[in-house]
């Protein structure tokens, strides 16, 4: 249930993101592709990571055997990058509009 949770929670920020209008920031296009790319390898880390704790409550598939699970840590690695990424774009902008900036575990 807590992996369902934060699987809908991260469906939530990438559907607000994916609406937010960014015409007014200098790249905005560019930096709200960033958090979209994001969001979105989250998504399918959360997203698997799901499918294998079903499989576990199920009994079916020990993490060793799990395509879910190994899926999930690449995608895992995959967001971490792309979170980093974002952080690089974003901060400089946050900077010049004396917002806070970001680091990967942010986001």
């Amino acid at each position: 249930a807590t992996i369902q949770s934060v699987q809908m929670q991260r469906k939530s920020e990438y559907t607000q993101a994916f609406d937010l209008q960014v015409g007014a920031l200098a790249n905005g296009s560019a930096l709200k592709n960033g958090l979209l790319n994001a969001l979105q390898a989250s998504l399918n880390a959360d997203t698997n990571y799901l499918q294998w704790a079903r499989q576990e409550q199920s009994g079916c598939f020990p993490a060793s055997n799990s395509t879910a699970f190994n899926s999930a840590g690449s995608w895992d690695t995959q967001a971490v990058n792309a979170k980093t990424s974002f952080a690089s774009q974003w901060n400089p902008v946050a900077q010049q509009y004396s917002l806070p900036t970001i680091t990967e575990e942010n986001i």
